[in-house]
């Protein structure tokens, strides 16, 4: 039996990308944190940078399950059901042919 990838949504695709996130094969998303641009074009960087030496401008954003995560976790930077009307709401995890991990890391 031929299992269908499992795809963001195009309205919440939409929304992530015009939130600064690039997609990665079919579900997966990217996104330079905040503070990459502000060392890039300010020189300023984060806390972790000052205190622990890491080169902040490399950090990302990343997720494999781009708009599937039901945790909802406090400080979540992932869109999360209560981010989208009720009538777009996802109940559980779909079920399909999700991407290889490897494939993820190497796009």
């Amino acid at each position: 039996m031929l299992a269908l990838s499992v795809r963001t949504p195009s309205h919440v695709r939409k929304l992530m990308e015009k939130q600064g996130y690039k997609f990665v094969l079919n579900h997966s998303a990217v996104k330079p944190c905040y503070w990459f641009r502000k060392s890039i074009m300010e020189g300023r960087t984060c806390y972790k940078n000052k205190f622990f030496g890491i080169p902040t401008w490399r950090c990302i954003q990343m997720t494999p399950t781009a708009s599937f995560c039901n945790m909802q976790c406090v400080y979540c930077w992932r869109l999360n059901a209560s981010d989208v009307p009720m009538s777009q709401r996802w109940i559980e995890v779909p079920e399909g042919k999700w991407d290889d991990p490897e494939e993820i890391a190497e796009e």
